[in-house]
């Protein structure tokens, strides 16, 4: 197991962002020191994952609608919270987040740590109203063997929406954002990844990423100007040119599909954390206070995509 001693975070968090630690940590041990493996081998650990995140939006005042469908294994759930904006026909702001596992992982990093960063998002936004809609999305079966198929929950949740003709303005993806490295060295990236990004990067895995296609470009810079008003956190944020054959990792990729501008944040995953997919990707191994600073930022990317 991989635990890294990262110095300590600078500024120091407020009273406000330890509280928010604090959560965030406690969400992660639920998910995934006591639920464990949430993979469809185990439909009671994937419902025990459901009562989990709708009692904790319903504890926050929050209206929780179950999106159920059919899989083999079990009868899936995506989880979704709106709040209605100002301008009903302006396009809505989506966030979304898997909290499934691979069946060889507690996944506390992929993806317990999004997953928290989703709840505690709702929480910190809770009571502001903007002129776009806001929901936000907890999706089932990210994972193998429903990643890209028709039972992966964002696909399914994707085409809805383009079946509905919703208009939606961009979706933010959270996809592991709960390991950090500050070490020299230690922070690796694809070999495909075109020239013009690689003068940005830096070789510490003590940042957060954010990346979209060239078609998204316009709301990740909206985004990227709310994150960084809100967060001190080392930032890399990025149009990536063929990111649909580079990066569709996520939950971002059906929206992609559809015609939908969508963005990942990430702590850049394998390239990064040596417990992906692994028994070791344990609570014990997040660094919570960076954690946190992805959290507020999140909070003001979301914000500043809303309000405009």
């Amino acid at each position: 197991m991989s635990v890294v001693a990262n110095p300590p975070i600078e500024p120091p968090l407020t009273e406000i962002e330890i509280e928010g630690c604090r959560a965030l940590e406690g969400h992660v041990e639920m998910l995934a020191g006591v639920i464990g493996v949430r993979h469809d081998s185990r439909p009671s650990s994937l419902d025990a994952s459901v009562s989990y995140i709708t009692r904790e939006w319903e504890a926050m005042g929050e209206t929780v609608r179950a999106e159920p469908y059919r899989t083999v294994a079990w009868e899936a759930k995506n989880l979704v919270v709106e709040w209605p904006g100002r301008d009903p026909k302006a396009p809505a702001v989506l966030v979304g987040a898997h909290y499934d596992t691979v069946r060889t992982t507690p996944g506390a990093d992929d993806n317990a740590s999004a997953a928290a960063v989703l709840l505690e998002a709702t929480r910190m936004l809770a009571g502001r109203r903007f002129r776009r809609t806001v929901r936000f999305v907890a999706f089932a079966n990210e994972e193998p063997p429903h990643f890209g198929t028709r039972t992966m929950g964002s696909r399914v949740y994707a085409e809805a929406c383009r079946a509905r003709g919703e208009a939606v303005r961009a979706m933010v993806c959270l996809e592991m954002v709960g390991y950090f490295d500050c070490r020299r060295g230690k922070q690796s990236y694809p070999d495909e990844l075109p020239r013009v990004v690689r003068p940005l990067l830096r070789d510490t895995g003590d940042f957060i990423a954010v990346v979209s296609d060239m078609s998204s470009c316009r709301v990740l810079r909206r985004f990227r100007r709310g994150f960084r008003r809100a967060s001190s956190l080392p930032m890399i944020a990025a149009p990536v040119p063929k990111a649909r054959e580079l990066l569709w990792l996520s939950d971002h990729g059906p929206f992609w599909d559809v015609g939908y501008p969508a963005m990942m944040v990430t702590d850049t995953s394998w390239f990064r954390n040596p417990n992906y997919h692994e028994m070791t990707d344990t609570p014990a191994t997040l660094d919570y206070e960076r954690m946190t600073r992805v959290l507020t930022g999140v909070v003001g990317g979301v914000a500043a995509l809303a309000s405009r």
